[in-house]
């Protein structure tokens, strides 16, 4: 999924619309494609974007690894911490 600015996304199409077009002419289909498109961006549901954690294993003694982040120690080394969830990017 990829998160976008609605609105944003309803000031790009007033602009490209609202040419008041003539009644049943090609550029009223226009006109009405763009307004039912914002009237569908403007009723969908929203989702808040959330902050996400960077982080890194972190070798210490021992060659034993812990989080960047938290500090913790995973049993095993996976793409994000199972402590505090924290993003590794692992390749």
């Amino acid at each position: 999924m990829r998160l976008i600015d609605a609105d944003e996304l309803v000031a790009f199409l007033h602009r490209k619309g609202g040419c008041d077009a003539p009644k049943d002419s090609w550029a009223d289909g226009w006109d009405t494609a763009i307004n039912e498109t914002i009237a569908h961006v403007l009723l969908m549901q929203t989702k808040e974007a959330e902050h996400v954690k960077h982080g890194e294993w972190v070798y210490g003694e021992n060659d034993i690894p812990h989080c960047s982040e938290c500090g913790k120690e995973p049993k095993e080394i996976s793409q994000y911490c199972p402590h505090c969830g924290a993003n590794m990017e692992v390749d």
